[in-house]
């Protein structure tokens, strides 16, 4: 119904169609056609509050699905959890069965020979509509179970004419069950049909009964046929496409239109009648529905707890009788095995006992010492840790010092540099020196040998040496001769020695006559004497002259070589000048960076020394509590072992008092179980009763509910039963007083333009959409397509501006 009401409101600047010539109350018309505005009808009065109610009711319904659905939703995770928790149970269950079959059934005792059993135990076979899941799981259970079973017929092979008997009674009674299953399913398919059926016919009722408390239905009176075609739609078809809204009103319309847009008589009679019958229709099926729960509840209660009679006579409850009287026989050897086994598992325990302190005071002594070891291991390693450190600090402290001496050697090594250059020099300066001082001398001999770069040959020396060494050798040995000759022939001596010194004088002339001829040549001046010492003055100036010259001739390039060296020198002296301010520069910022970081290693030095103490102070404690829960384990052993001395002779008590306990608990347990088969039949029998109050309960509420809403209705149906009266009353009177033919060509005229009309359309109808085929006035359209919103006002589906035509009347 809401779905079929278009969304937009009525435009402000639409074009206002022509206004109908309306009467007064004098029968008189209005000029102008205008009219006070407490009497002027107008179709958009109660448009917004019909929408709302529309609305409302449509909520309401979606509440009470919702609540059923809820309802619904509660009971089926209440089943769920408990399908959940029985399927734990069977679970739990089938594992300890196959576990305790495994062990029972070794597969080295198992003959070769099995019997096939794949039709046997196939229960997805007998079972339709399932799901692929259902059947996986069922073929693995069906797999896991034909394997144990077949173990167990196989161990069991002797009893073979028991179990044939079993399988015809288990046969027999699966055919019956099958066939009672085949019954309720049936009939389980025929309630839940009639519950749909039910359920859609409530539906419709709650509908019909909401649109008959709403008062702007009733206040609708134009449009009465047409909610009710409209409820009527809503009960069956809520989703349907609805129609054009000027072919389904027009019957209604055209047949009881009545003057100034009021509705007559026969309208309110057949609404009335309506009522009556959906009211007697929603009596029908509430009575219905009551039976049906009454009868459900029954069925329920029936099916969670069934009678006595019908458990006992079941042979499910036979089977598990005589199974009972086996386990209670088979209970009863158990506890004496157990009387048996509790004698044994005491000496056991005894032993046990006794093993268990010797191998604790085993363990004990070996955690002694290895206690022990770990703490000359901790001492050792912390002594090793401290060596490491020390060494560490030690190597750190090398490193530093090596540093420093590379430093140095290579200042030193810059050092000899620049001092073997300036040697170099010196000694250079010092050959010529020598050189001048052998030419100011007038030796040439010696001045070349000093010009000659061989100062450090000592070839020259050795050379004089072996000289001098072989003279005063020759020497020596003329004088050894003259001595042995001396004692035999003095006079030979003496004439040797003579020759010996004439010789020499000899060859001391010749050098000299040799000098003179040098001098003087071959012939000699009559001046002799004063020419010759004159000359030989001569002489010597003009050889030191020489000499002094080639010593000054010479003396240039070693003077240029010792430039070039002093310049170089001067440079790296410079340069070495220059690094020692950078060096010092550098030493500086050491200097202060190394206080910086004295300071904080002193800083650090005191934190690690008052760490030190506090956790020198810590150790101390953790060893006096040490102490103190070493004494504490020792008064806690001792306490121990007389604690366990006084078990064993509580645990002696006990097992005599056990071996009573178990000879009662067989009392006891038989009268369990006929305590609970007793407690089971009255919890039955008390929620039966709770089911079956609850139920009362619930259906007295629900009769006060439905008597409280009947007289609601019955109510409002009154009041809208005068209302009718009194319209009815209004209308005859209007419609006995205007009879003019002006009125009757404006009632033609209302009824041809009704046609083209739209509630929400302020013009005639002249568009059409073609996608839906709706119609609409063109103002309507452009504004949907101008705002872009293009969707049909009536069905909300989207068009295109190619699906607008124009409706051409002929």
């Amino acid at each position: 119904m809401e779905s079929k009401k278009r969304p937009h409101a009525q435009e402000v600047d639409a074009s206002v169609s022509k206004k109908r010539v309306l009467i007064g109350a004098n029968d008189a018309p209005y000029v102008n056609g205008s009219v006070p505005d407490n009497e002027e009808p107008s179709d958009f009065d109660n448009l917004e509050m019909f929408r709302k109610e529309a609305i409302f009711r449509r909520m309401r319904h979606y509440s009470r699905e919702n609540d059923r659905s809820q309802s619904r939703i509660a009971e089926l995770e209440r089943r769920k959890n408990a399908c959940e928790a029985g399927l734990a149970a069977m679970a739990a269950c089938w594992a300890q069965l196959v576990e305790a079959i495994r062990l029972v059934a070794k597969p080295e005792d198992l003959p070769l020979n099995t019997p096939n059993v794949q039709d046997i135990f196939d229960i997805s076979s007998h079972i339709s509509d399932l799901g692929p899941d259902l059947v996986s799981a069922l073929e693995d259970s069906m797999r896991a179970t034909r394997n144990l079973v077949t173990k167990v017929v196989n161990l069991g092979a002797g009893s073979g004419g028991d179990a044939y008997i079993r399988c015809q009674k288990a046969q027999t009674e699966c055919v019956a069950l099958r066939s009672e299953m085949q019954v309720i399913n049936g009939k389980l398919r025929e309630s839940d049909a009639q519950k749909s059926r039910y359920h859609e016919q409530l539906l419709a009722a709650e509908i019909a009964a909401d649109r008959l408390r709403s008062k702007t239905v009733v206040a609708t009176k134009p449009r009465s046929h047409v909610d009710s075609a409209e409820a009527a739609s809503d009960a069956t078809e809520e989703q349907q496409k609805p129609s054009s809204p000027a072919v389904s009103g027009l019957p209604s319309i055209s047949s009881n239109i009545a003057i100034n847009g009021h509705n007559g008589l026969v309208e309110s009679e057949d609404r009335i009648h309506l009522a009556d019958l959906r009211e007697k229709e929603v009596t029908e099926l509430r009575n219905e529905v009551a039976a049906l729960t009454a009868k459900n509840k029954a069925l329920v209660l029936n099916s969670k707890i069934p009678p006595v009679e019908l458990i006992t006579e079941s042979p499910i409850y036979k089977v598990l009788l005589d199974h009972t009287s086996f386990l209670t026989h088979a209970l009863s050897e158990c506890q004496q095995e157990n009387g048996r086994l509790s004698d044994e598992l005491q000496a056991a325990l005894e032993s046990r006992r006794e093993w268990q302190e010797s191998v604790e005071a085993n363990a004990n002594q070996a955690n002694q010492e290895l206690k022990s070891m770990l703490a000359k291991r901790d001492t050792e390693n912390a002594r090793l840790r401290d060596q490491r450190d020390q060494q560490h600090a030690e190597l750190v402290e090398r490193k530093q010092k090596d540093g420093v001496k590379f430093a140095s050697i290579k200042e030193l090594e810059s050092l000899v540099e620049a001092r073997s250059a300036r040697i170099v020099v010196l000694e250079s300066q010092l050959t010529r020196l020598k050189a001048q001082l052998a030419a100011n001398a007038g030796n040439e001999e010696l001045m070349q040998f000093f010009f000659s770069g061989q100062l450090d040959d000592v070839a020259y020396i050795d050379g004089l040496k072996n000289r001098v060494l072989v003279a005063e050798q020759r020497a020596a040995a003329v004088n050894q001769t003259l001595s042995i000759f001396q004692d035999d022939h003095p006079n030979v001596v003496q004439h040797m020695e003579a020759e010996a010194d004439a010789l020499q004088k000899l060859a001391a002339a010749n050098a000299k006559v040799e000098a003179y001829e040098k001098m003087f040549g071959n012939s000699s001046p009559p001046d002799v004497a004063q020419l010759t010492e004159k000359i030989r003055v001569q002489e010597g100036e003009i050889t030191k002259l020489r000499l002094l010259n080639e010593q000054h001739a010479k003396e240039k390039a070693p003077v240029y070589s010792e430039l070039d060296q002093l310049s170089t020198a001067w440079e790296a002296l410079d340069k070495q000048l220059k690094r020692k301010v950078l060096d010092l520069k550098e030493l500086e910022e050491r200097l202060a960076k190394s206080g910086l970081d004295k300071a904080k290693s002193e800083n650090k030095f005191f934190a690690a020394m008052r760490d030190k103490e506090q956790v020198e102070t810590e150790r101390k404690n953790l060893a006096r509590n040490v102490e103190k829960q070493g004494k504490a384990v020792e008064r806690l052993l001792e306490s121990e072992r007389n604690l366990a001395a006084q078990v064993m002779s509580l645990e002696k008590d006990l097992a005599s008092v056990r071996r009573q306990y178990e000879a009662r608990s067989a009392e006891v347990a038989s009268l369990k179980f006929d305590q609970r088969e007793l407690k089971a039949l009255h919890e039955g029998d008390i929620t039966k009763y709770t089911e079956c109050r609850n139920l009362l309960t619930e259906r007295d509420e629900e009769v006060a509910n439905k008597k409280a809403e009947l007289q609601t209705m019955s109510e409002e149906l009154s009041l809208l039963k005068k209302q009718v009266e009194r319209n009815t009353a209004k209308l005859l009177e209007k419609a006995s007083g205007s009879s003019s033919t002006r009125e009757l060509e404006l009632e033609e005229e209302l009824k041809k333009t009704m046609v083209l009309h739209l509630v929400s359309c302020a013009e005639f109808r002249d568009t059409v959409l073609t996608r839906c085929m709706h119609t609409f006035c063109r103002t309507c359209v452009d504004s949907r397509i101008t705002t872009r919103q293009r969707k049909c006002p009536a069905c909300n589906q989207p068009f295109t501006t190619g699906e607008v035509q124009t409706i051409y009347l002929q």
